[in-house]
């Protein structure tokens, strides 16, 4: 095959789009890391995880779950190749921006049945 020939294959191969994945967010997966390629196998622990690697065309499928972040899209799709987020067939999601808060109730003196629990400075970042 001659360079002409060979190097036109490689700018066609480039120039190509990107065929449309199904990225995977399973949480409760045993091998779940946002460092995963986002496969059935070896899928992304977080929406957010998916968010960032996502293309036009894509499909972020999420699994089972309670998921407590906030995910902020780093690009949105093209006309006619949106990004689709998407809870697995029969299973229910949650996206939640809340924090779990389970503090050291302690009684209120002198009102009977009132508690109160001290509140981690740390949960609300600088």
């Amino acid at each position: 095959m001659s360079c002409s020939i060979a190097s036109a294959l490689a700018l066609l191969a480039l120039a190509a789009p990107a065929l449309p994945r199904t990225l995977v967010v399973n949480q409760k997966h045993a091998r779940a890391a946002d460092r995963n390629p986002g496969t059935e196998a070896r899928p992304l622990k977080t929406i957010s995880a998916a968010a960032e690697l996502a293309q036009p065309g894509d499909t972020i499928l999420v699994r089972a779950g309670i998921y407590r972040e906030r995910v902020s899209p780093a690009r949105g799709g093209e006309p006619g190749q949106p990004i689709t987020y998407a809870a697995a067939a029969g299973e229910k999601v949650y996206v939640k921006g809340s924090e779990q808060w389970r503090p050291a109730w302690q009684p209120v003196a002198g009102h009977d049945g009132v508690v109160y629990g001290k509140l981690d400075p740390a949960m609300f970042g600088s």
